[in-house]
C-alpha cells in the first residue's frame, strides 16, 4: 500500500497534469515573450519546449490563415506570418543564429568564437544568416501555400514549431556545454527520460502533416529535415567550439525550421 501510494504522489509530481502544465508553462516563459506565470525551468521541463514551440507558432499561423482567407497576396500574408513568429519568440533564436555566425565565422581559436559569441552586437557574417533565415522561411513558406490549403498551412507551421524544438534536446543531450556558464550549460545533459519524453511529444505535435496531400511521406520528410539540420550544426558546434551553448540551440531551431520547410516542400 505504501509503495503504490508513493509510486501515485511521483507520478503526479512528475507526470500528471500539474507537472506538465508547470513545464509548458516553464517552457513558455524561456523561449516566448508571451505572459507565463511560471517557475524557473529546470532540466525536467525540457520535455515540454516541442510543446511550447507549437503554443508559440498558433498565433503566426492563425495570422498567415487569415491574410491568406481576406485576399492578400501569399508574399504578404507569409512575411507577416513570420514577421509574427519573430516577435512571438522575441527574437531569442535569431540572435542565437546571428551570435553563432559571427562565433564561427570570425573567430580563430575556440576562446575567441566564444567571446565573439557573447558580444551582443551582431557582426556581418550574423546579419547575413538572419537576412538568409528570413528570406528562406518566407519564401519556403509562399512555395508552399501554393500547393496546400491555408487552413493546412496552419498544420505544417504549428508541427514545425514543435519539431524546429526538438532538435533543440537533442543537441543539449548529446554535446557539451562549450562554457560553465549560460543558457547551455544551464540545461546540458538533460536526462535519457527527458530526451524520449521530448521526442515522444514533438512525434504526436508532428502528427499534424498527416493533414498535407503527402501526408506520411510529408511527415517523415520533415523527421529527416529536422534530423540532417540538428546532427550538422551539432557536428559543426563540436569542431568550433568543443560543445554546445544557448546561441548553437538557437541555431539549431533555425537550421531546423529552415530544413523541415525545404523537405515538407520537396514531398508535397
Amino acid at each position: 500500500m505504501a509503495l503504490m501510494t508513493a509510486r501515485r504522489i511521483l507520478d503526479q509530481q512528475y507526470f500528471g497534469p500539474r507537472a506538465w502544465y508547470r513545464d509548458v508553462a516553464a517552457m513558455i516563459s524561456l523561449i516566448t515573450v508571451l505572459p507565463s506565470r511560471a517557475l524557473v525551468p529546470q532540466h525536467r521541463s525540457l520535455r515540454a519546449m516541442p510543446i511550447a514551440g507549437a503554443v508559440a507558432s498558433i498565433l503566426s499561423a492563425c495570422l498567415f490563415a487569415l491574410s491568406l482567407n481576406i485576399g492578400l497576396p501569399v508574399t504578404i500574408s507569409a512575411t507577416l506570418s513570420i514577421a509574427c513568429l519573430v516577435m512571438t519568440g522575441g527574437g531569442l533564436h535569431e540572435d542565437g543564429l546571428a551570435d553563432t555566425a559571427d562565433g564561427f565565422g570570425g573567430g580563430g581559436t575556440q576562446t575567441e568564437k566564444l567571446e565573439i559569441m557573447r558580444d551582443s552586437v551582431i557582426g556581418s557574417f550574423g546579419t547575413i544568416a538572419i537576412v538568409l533565415s528570413l528570406l528562406a522561411r518566407i519564401l519556403l513558406l509562399v512555395e508552399i501555400a501554393r500547393l496546400i490549403a491555408p487552413i493546412t498551412c496552419m498544420a505544417v507551421l504549428i508541427a514545425v514549431g514543435a519539431l524546429s524544438r526538438t532538435g533543440i534536446i537533442a543537441v543539449l543531450a548529446s554535446l557539451p556545454s562549450a562554457r560553465p556558464d549560460g543558457l547551455g550549460a544551464a540545461y546540458a545533459r538533460p536526462s535519457h527520460s527527458v530526451l524520449i519524453q521530448a521526442f515522444s511529444v514533438g512525434g504526436i505535435l508532428s502528427l499534424a502533416l498527416l493533414a498535407t496531400p503527402g501526408g506520411m511521406s510529408v511527415l517523415l520528410a520533415a523527421w529527416i529535415g529536422m534530423g540532417l539540420a540538428t546532427f550538422s550544426i551539432a557536428r559543426l558546434a563540436m569542431r568550433q567550439i568543443g560543445g554546445q551553448t544557448g546561441d548553437v540551440c538557437g541555431a539549431v531551431q533555425q537550421g531546423s525550421e529552415i530544413f523541415i520547410l525545404i523537405f515538407i516542400l520537396a514531398a508535397t
